[in-house]
């Protein structure tokens, strides 16, 4: 009877310090990503609208940690009506989150827009829309289509 108390109280102390874990590695990331987009807003003279912003968290360099990817927009590039949509990725090292790349793969003056949809199996998958003239979001019957990323040598590569 004993023994069983130890052990439960064992198994309890060691499932907080993972709960406790999992918790500073999501401040952690959250952190991270929101200071690299508001240098980004600094430095091009652009905002990040509200409720645009995705993270979807899945393993994309193997080695068993969840990094992260991250769908954001800016817009108003110097006082201007552009916006672009861009996909980043931030490497977790066991709990510590870094950039490593981006792509500007969508926006008002690209050949489409796109929606951040699941990441699963070291591949990104994406939703775009597209218009047959520039600019995007405003053509009555956006073509419907798909993309996939891979996270592969530290860039994003569509194939």
């Amino acid at each position: 009877m004993r023994n069983n108390i130890l052990t439960l109280f064992c198994l309890t102390i060691l499932s907080l310090f993972c709960v406790s874990q999992n918790i500073s590695a999501q401040k952690n990331l959250l952190s991270v990503v929101s200071k690299y987009i508001s240098e980004q807003e600094d430095s091009q003279q652009a905002s990040e609208p509200d409720r645009t912003r995705k993270v979807i968290q899945a393993d994309l360099d193997g080695d068993g940690d969840k990094d992260a990817v991250v769908k954001y927009m800016l817009e108003g590039f110097g006082g201007g009506n552009n916006w672009v949509q861009r996909l980043a990725v931030f490497r977790n090292d066991k709990g510590v989150y870094k950039f490593v790349t981006e792509d500007s793969i969508g926006g008002k003056l690209s050949d489409k827009t796109f929606t951040l949809k699941k990441v699963t199996n070291r591949k990104i998958y994406l939703d775009t829309l597209s218009c047959s003239e520039i600019p995007q979001g405003i053509c009555e019957n956006p073509k419907k289509g798909r993309t996939i990323f891979v996270f592969r040598k530290g860039k994003l590569q569509e194939l």
